[in-house]
C-alpha cells in the first residue's frame, strides 16, 4: 500500500505542481489576472438570457459590469434554475449545467446550484493546488491513505428534473487521477450509503488503515466524534476485526474480518487516537469563524499532527486554500468584489490588511454578483494577492429591538471571551434580551463580560442603556450543539459532514 500512495502522490503532486508556477504568477499580479476572468464570463455568456438581460455585449470593463449588473442573491435565480431544471440551455450560461448541486449545512431551504464544466474545472484546480502544497510542504503525507469526509447518503428530492441532481464525490476533483485516488482510499464511497451502519463501517475502515497520513473533513467534530464513538465501541469493534460480520450495503453485500488489524490494534488505547493512527501527519478541518474551538479539542487528540485550517470552499465558488502558509484568494474561481461596513464595493487588488468585507462573487457557473453573505478579513498578502480568513456569516441577523446583531459579529465576540462551539447565544423574546447557554465551565463573569463584547455594537449599547434590551442572562445546558446540529441534520435530510455551528441561535420565547 505504501508504494502505491506514493505513486499516486507523486503523480497529483506533478499535476498541481504544474498549476502551482502559473498560480504563483497570478498571485503577483490580481487586478489583471481577475480582469481577465471577468471578462471571460461575460464574452461567453452574452447570448444567455441573463447576458442578454443586463447587456453583456456593451460591457468593457469592470466599471460596465458593476454598473448593468446589481447585486444578486439566490431568489433571484429561483426562476432561472427552475427552468434549467425543466431542460431549458443558455439560461445563465453558454455551457450546458451539468448538476445541480444543493447547498448543505444551510439554515434555510435547500438552494440549487448550478455547476458546468468549467465551473467543476475550477474545483479540480484548487484540489490539486492544495494536495501539491501540502506534498510539499510535508512528503510524508505521500506514504500513506488518505481519509476525506463522507456523510451518509441524502435523500434527493423526488421532483422531475433534465438535469442530475447531488452531489460530485471529492475523487471528482482529481480529474483524470480519480480512479486511482479512488484506490487508495482507505473509506470507499459507498459506505454514504450504509445507513445506520454508517458510522460502524467508516471506524472499521479507518481501523485497518493504520498508515493513515491525512484526514480532510469540514467541521472538526465530525472527526472528533469518530474518535469518541470509536472509545465507547471499543470492544464492539475489535470484536468484528476478529470474528468478522457481513453488511448488506446498497445491493452488495461486504464481509469485514480482519484478524491482523485486531491483534495489532489489541494493545492500543483508543483513548490516544494518535497512537491507532500514528502516521496522521495532517489534518484539514474547518477552525475559523465559531469552529476554532472544535479544531482546537481536535488538535488535542491528534497533537502530533499538524492541523492547518481549510480555505473558504463553498458550493457556489472556491474562495481561497491553503497555500504557502497562508490563504490566498483563489484567483481562478471567481470574479470576486468585497463589500465593507459602509456598504462600498473593492476589487481584490484594494483590499487592506486586518479589515473586514462581505463576499459577492461572479462564477463561471452562472452566478453574476452574488452575495454569499460571507464575511472575511484580510490577515495579510501573499505576492499582491490578499490572504483572507473566514470570519462568519452576515445574512443570519437577530434583531429584537433595533440591534442587529450579525452571526459574524456574535461569532468574533464570544471567540473574544474564550468560547467555544460549545456555547451559543440566543435571543430571548420576553423579555427582550440575550442568553448564552453555557456547553463548557468558563470563569463566573462571563455574561457580563460577553455583554460588554456586544456592547461595541453601538445598537446593541444603545438598547441596552435605554432599557429595550435587559442584561444578558447565562443557562448551563447539558448537550453539545454541534451534536444537536448533526441529529438535527440527519432529521431535516441534510448532509451531516458539512453541517454548521452558529454561535447566533434561534430565539426562545422565554
Amino acid at each position: 500500500m505504501t508504494q502505491t500512495c506514493r505513486w499516486i502522490n507523486r503523480a497529483w503532486r506533478w499535476l498541481g505542481q504544474r498549476q502551482q508556477r502559473t498560480f504563483e504568477r497570478d498571485l503577483l499580479r490580481p487586478k489583471k489576472v481577475q480582469a481577465k476572468l471577468l471578462f471571460e464570463i461575460v464574452q461567453a455568456n452574452c447570448q444567455t438570457d441573463f447576458g442578454k438581460q443586463h447587456g453583456f455585449e456593451r460591457i468593457k470593463s469592470v466599471d460596465d459590469y458593476q454598473r448593468s449588473v446589481p447585486l444578486t442573491q439566490y431568489d433571484d435565480y429561483v426562476g432561472a434554475i427552475d427552468r434549467i431544471r425543466t431542460g431549458n440551455r443558455r439560461v445563465l450560461t453558454r455551457d450546458d449545467v451539468t448538476r445541480l448541486v444543493p447547498t448543505s449545512g444551510s439554515t434555510n431551504a435547500v438552494k440549487w446550484i448550478p455547476m458546468t464544466k468549467s465551473q467543476l474545472a475550477s474545483f479540480k484546480t484548487l484540489a490539486n493546488l492544495w494536495m501539491a502544497d501540502i506534498f510539499t510542504q510535508q512528503p510524508e503525507v505521500m506514504a500513506g491513505p488518505a481519509y476525506w469526509s463522507i456523510s451518509p447518503a441524502i435523500t434527493m428530492p423526488d421532483i422531475a428534473s433534465a438535469v442530475p441532481l447531488g452531489f460530485e464525490d471529492d475523487a471528482a476533483y482529481g480529474g483524470w487521477l480519480r480512479p486511482f485516488i479512488q484506490r487508495i482510499w482507505p473509506v470507499p464511497s459507498w459506505i454514504q450509503h450504509a445507513g445506520s451502519d454508517f458510522q460502524e463501517l467508516t471506524l472499521l475502515h479507518l481501523l485497518q488503515a493504520h498508515q493513515l497520513s491525512l484526514v480532510s473533513v469540514w467541521h472538526p467534530s465530525f472527526f472528533s466524534q469518530l474518535c469518541e464513538a470509536m472509545v465507547s465501541q471499543w470492544d464492539h469493534l475489535m470484536m468484528i476485526l476478529r470474528e468478522g460480520k457481513t453488511y448488506h450495503v446498497h445491493g452488495r453485500s461486504v464481509r469485514v474480518k480482519n484478524m491482523a488489524a485486531a491483534k495489532r490494534l489489541g494493545q492500543r488505547d483508543p483513548n490516544q487516537p494518535q497512537r491507532i493512527w500514528p502516521q496522521l501527519a495532517h489534518i484539514s478541518c474547518w477552525a475559523d469563524g465559531h469552529a476554532r474551538g472544535a479544531a482546537e479539542h481536535l488538535h488535542t487528540l491528534f497533537p502530533k499532527s499538524r492541523l492547518v485550517p481549510k480555505g473558504i470552499l463553498a458550493t457556489e465558488a472556491c474562495v481561497s486554500l491553503p497555500f504557502q502558509g497562508c490563504w490566498p484568494l483563489a484567483l481562478f474561481g471567481a470574479f470576486f468584489e468585497f463589500m465593507d461596513e459602509k456598504d462600498q464595493v473593492f476589487l481584490a487588488h484594494q483590499l487592506e490588511e486586518d479589515k473586514a468585507y462581505s463576499l459577492i462573487i461572479t462564477t463561471r457557473g452562472g452566478l453574476y454578483r452574488y452575495r454569499m453573505f460571507d464575511q472575511v478579513r484580510v490577515t495579510g498578502f501573499l505576492g499582491q494577492t490578499p490572504s483572507i480568513r473566514f470570519n462568519g456569516k452576515t445574512d443570519h441577523t437577530s434583531d429584537l429591538v433595533g440591534e442587529k446583531l450579525n452571526e459574524a459579529f456574535v461569532a468574533d465576540a464570544m471567540r473574544k471571551a474564550g468560547l467555544d462551539d460549545r456555547s451559543v447565544l440566543a435571543p430571548v423574546l420576553d423579555p427582550p434580551h440575550y442568553r448564552l447557554l453555557l456547553g463548557s465551565p468558563t470563569h463566573p463573569d462571563i455574561g457580563h463580560h460577553l455583554d460588554l463584547l456586544l456592547s461595541d455594537n453601538p445598537y446593541y449599547a444603545q438598547a441596552r442603556n435605554q432599557g429595550q434590551l435587559k442584561p444578558l442572562s447565562v443557562k448551563h445546558i447539558d448537550y453539545h450543539p454541534q451534536k444537536r446540529a448533526l441529529s438535527d441534520a440527519v432529521a431535516s435530510n441534510r448532509v451531516r459532514g458539512g453541517v454548521k455551528v452558529l454561535a447566533l441561535a434561534a430565539p426562545e420565547p422565554h
